[in-house]
């Protein structure tokens, strides 16, 4: 049986291409070393459908051939020009603690987590004034690039009032850069799963505050420390119980150690069981489980393992403007990455039944964003761009989690350190300071009876609030390979004016 050839198409190269070769046959192999003018980026695509190769110092290699084959020189000049900006790796760079605003801690650098990517990630830092863009009728300022080759982009908000088609400076009024509505993260704070930019189901913690001279329940209540279940019946039952006495500060310490109870005399509930998160300073906090859930389902499903079936009020927000704005002229040009919403933390603090409890305060969920940054604040963690795959929001399951409506996001937590913030100290001068507080997309902490994001203050710092707390949004994007720019020098007089060459 005879094997077919399929054409070879170089495009965008400099000089002949007749020396290389011009047909491959079926399920072959296309290895090529491009000599003289040798191409920094290139794409390939087979049938229209981009090609999965290898291209290094000129050097491509494509395997299984099915199709004509089109090898493309990608002027990929944003991304050039963020790298030869670089002025070396950040080994050396003190995050969180010193300011981004300084001197020394101001310019370009390469992450040193992707050096060894084929796009390595450069990212601005500190006081930097050379990082404007216009695209698409707005304001940007360049973040970094990604290891796609492509370039992140964060609103900066519309030209300058004077009519030139240079950008706003922070001076000219922070509200101006930012989406025009304050809205919340979430519309409540009452579930731990309220701190995520996409959850599943959700169990509302609910507040007791019923106590009278100390007693913080009717002596006689019956708590347990698990519960088991009859479905046929719909009844919960206590196990290894304890009834509430006179005494408020043990009894406090006992409701901590016995988490389940039906709020009443008996050791049985149809219907529905309380899980007590915890019991301290007079006041219970609780969340109501049924149908058979207990408190590992229910963690399980809010999460561990969320089904990301309903967005946060933030998401259809900047979603919606997307729609608005974006989509129809500009999604083209816009590269599908990852938006992070580490949503790690390191134990189920008071939703833990089986957790050391006593005296009510050891409750919190620390989340990542917290411990790398915040738990030792004196010596934080640096900043990272993995990102687990559950937490890595995209629109397509090819590049992460596949949950997302559109291409935009926020910024993390690790992106905002990157660019030198510093935790809950003013820092005016970092270029991601705008003079007003907005979102973003890092969870903090989730405690009895709030949950906390992490957020820009008004004043530059990485500082955090209740998710159901209003602020104004900053939406980011990311240009794909092929980001150009036709003119300008980077200032906000005088921005880079953003294209893609497809």
């Amino acid at each position: 049986m005879f094997k077919r050839f399929y054409n070879v198409i170089y495009q965008n190269f400099e000089g002949s291409t007749a020396n290389y070769p011009q047909e491959i046959m079926e399920g072959g192999t296309l290895d090529v070393t491009f000599t003289g003018f040798v191409p920094d980026h290139i794409s390939v695509k087979i049938n229209d459908e981009k090609k999965v190769h290898k291209y290094s110092d000129g050097h491509l290699i494509v395997e299984d051939i099915t199709g004509d084959v089109v090898v493309k020189y990608i002027l990929n000049a944003l991304y050039d020009l963020v790298a030869k900006q670089s002025i070396g790796d950040d080994a050396n760079v003190t995050f969180g603690n010193n300011g981004g605003g300084t001197t020394i801690d101001s310019g370009v650098f390469e992450h040193l987590e992707t050096k060894d990517e084929e796009f390595p990630v450069y990212y601005y830092r500190g006081d930097v004034e050379d990082n404007y863009a216009f695209y698409a009728g707005y304001c940007w300022r360049i973040l970094r690039t990604t290891t796609t080759g492509g370039v992140k982009l964060v609103f900066d908000g519309t030209k300058h009032s004077s009519g030139t088609k240079g950008c706003r400076e922070p001076g000219d009024g922070g509200s101006g850069m930012l989406l025009p509505e304050k809205v919340g993260f979430n519309e409540t704070d009452e579930a731990l799963s309220d701190a995520y930019y996409m959850y599943g189901d959700r169990y509302p913690r609910t507040y007791w505050g019923g106590a009278v001279d100390g007693q913080l329940v009717p002596i006689g209540t019956v708590f347990g420390k698990d519960v088991t279940y009859d479905a046929s019946s719909n009844t919960y039952t206590l196990v290894d119980e304890m009834k509430s006495t006179t005494n408020g500060d043990k009894m406090e310490y006992e409701i901590n150690m016995h988490h389940y109870t039906c709020l009443s005399f008996d050791n049985q509930c149809v219907g529905s069981v309380y899980y007590v998160y915890t019991a301290h300073h007079d006041e219970i906090y609780f969340i109501t489980l049924s149908d058979g859930v207990d408190i590992e389902t229910a963690m399980e499903r809010m999460a561990v393992n969320p089904t990301d079936e309903h967005s946060s009020v933030i998401k259809t927000y900047i979603e919606g403007w997307y729609k608005d704005t974006l989509l129809d002229t500009y999604d083209k040009d816009i590269e599908d990455t990852v938006y992070c919403n580490d949503r790690n933390f390191d134990g189920f603090g008071g939703y833990d039944k089986n957790l050391d409890n006593g005296d009510g305060d050891n409750t919190k969920i620390f989340f990542a964003g917290y411990n790398r940054f915040v738990k030792d604040v004196d010596n934080p963690s640096r900043p990272t761009l993995a990102c687990s795959p559950e937490d890595s929001f995209t629109v397509d399951k090819a590049n992460g989690n596949g949950e997302l409506n559109y291409k935009i996001g926020l910024l993390t937590a690790d992106e905002v350190m990157l660019a030198g913030a510093t935790i809950d100290t003013d820092n005016p001068t970092y270029f991601l300071n705008v003079g007003s507080g907005y979102w973003v997309m890092t969870p903090y902490y989730a405690s009895d009876n709030h949950n906390r994001s992490f957020r820009v203050s008004s004043n530059g710092g990485l500082s955090n609030d209740h998710v159901e707390t209003v602020y104004r949004a900053r939406p980011v994007i990311s240009l794909k390979m092929g980001a150009n720019y036709s003119s300008g020098t980077g200032t906000a007089t005088d921005p880079y004016i953003l294209f893609v060459d497809e």
